[in-house]
């Protein structure tokens, strides 16, 4: 049966000051409807039931998130003590599941992604859980559009005889240089790294044996405690025994059974501000605005308001400006990637980390 794992525990820096720690991007609503985690919530309801669907988030948020999802079990919202990264978070719900379900394929997914259409998404996890069932790590491979700097890169290898769209993954990269990025744009056998992710709950921790013990023998008993009296003090004990690090550093990296399957479905990591320029519509001057917002001779602006004062532009061009109340950004666009200094700038001094 296919599982499904949300990890939900980022705290949004590139999104400041509309994202905080205690309020991340993934529980606000950046544009009207519903957040970004409820979106992804919503996503899955039709491949996954609420009692196999587990979500990875920080503790303090965790209340947060069974709020918004009254339909997940209380207890398959698991809050970490601390941050370990996505291998930590990966490993834990794969462990839980593999205790439940010795067959189990999981998706893994991430809480700030924009998806559509539903449909096609759907038909892409089957198939790629077809893959999974053979023994293999399977990541989606989002082609790219245009030379992006923001994302790391999937370089494919041979196709896999039998299923369209699936190759055999010859490396993976970092987020390159613009002159590196336009060279994979022309190669056309590199791209995006999704972050989605289907394997089957024992291949991976399977891998997590061989490439991280440290891990696997802190964080895989504790599938067998989920949901027993002193399952946190456990969790919190084993956390304190492995390191952070990403999913992509501990296994897919080295491991040797991971193959990538082109996506068919338009795919958006909500990131940071100009990721809005991706889910909504422009003005007729290239210019995206939430809430009370006016702007005159302005023009490729991504301009918000996050309460009741307005927020006005006048002859600017390509800026960011996020307006709440007790905060205001203002920055280059090209620069909007580059939030995470501010805010860890932010965070070191002592009259503005309360911002953060």
């Amino acid at each position: 049966m296919l599982y499904s794992v949300i990890m939900a525990g980022g705290t949004g820096t590139r999104f400041w000051p509309l994202s905080r720690r205690k309020n991340p991007k993934q529980v606000i609503s950046l544009a009207e409807g519903p957040s970004l985690f409820e979106r992804t919530v919503a996503r899955l309801k039709r491949l996954v039931p609420p009692e196999r669907t587990y979500v990875v988030t920080r503790a303090e948020l965790a209340p947060t998130l069974r709020a918004l999802a009254p339909q997940l079990p209380r207890e398959n919202v698991i809050g970490e003590p601390v941050g370990r990264d996505s291998a930590a978070a990966v490993f834990l719900g794969a462990s839980i599941i593999a205790h439940k379900d010795g067959q189990a394929v999981i998706l893994v997914s991430a809480a700030d992604h924009l998806i559509a259409p539903a449909a096609r998404f759907r038909a892409a996890v089957r198939k790629a859980s077809g893959l999974a069932r053979h023994g293999f790590l399977v990541t989606f491979g989002i082609p790219p559009t245009r030379p992006s700097t923001a994302y790391g890169y999937v370089e494919c290898g041979a196709a896999l005889p039998g299923v369209a769209g699936a190759f055999r993954v010859r490396r993976f990269h970092e987020k390159p240089s613009s002159r590196t990025a336009r060279r994979y744009l022309r190669a056309k056998r590199f791209f995006w790294n999704s972050g989605l992710f289907v394997w089957k709950a024992a291949t991976i921790l399977d891998a997590a044996r061989r490439f991280a013990p440290e891990h696997f023998a802190a964080i895989s008993p504790l599938g067998a405690l989920h949901g027993a009296a002193g399952f946190q003090a456990s969790l919190a004990a084993a956390y304190r025994k492995v390191n952070r690090i990403s999913i992509d550093y501990a296994i897919m990296e080295k491991a040797r059974n991971v193959a990538m399957l082109k996506a068919d479905f338009d795919w958006a990591d909500v990131g940071g501000p100009l990721a809005l320029r991706r889910c909504m519509k422009a003005d007729g001057a290239g210019n995206i605005h939430i809430g009370l917002v006016d702007l005159l001779d302005s023009r490729d602006c991504v301009a918000v308001s996050g309460d009741d004062r307005l927020l006005a532009l006048f002859g600017c061009e390509d800026l960011v400006v996020i307006q709440t109340p007790d905060a205001t950004l203002v920055c280059p666009a090209d620069r909007a990637e580059e939030l995470k200094k501010l805010v860890s700038r932010l965070d070191a001094r002592s009259d503005t980390a309360e911002f953060l």
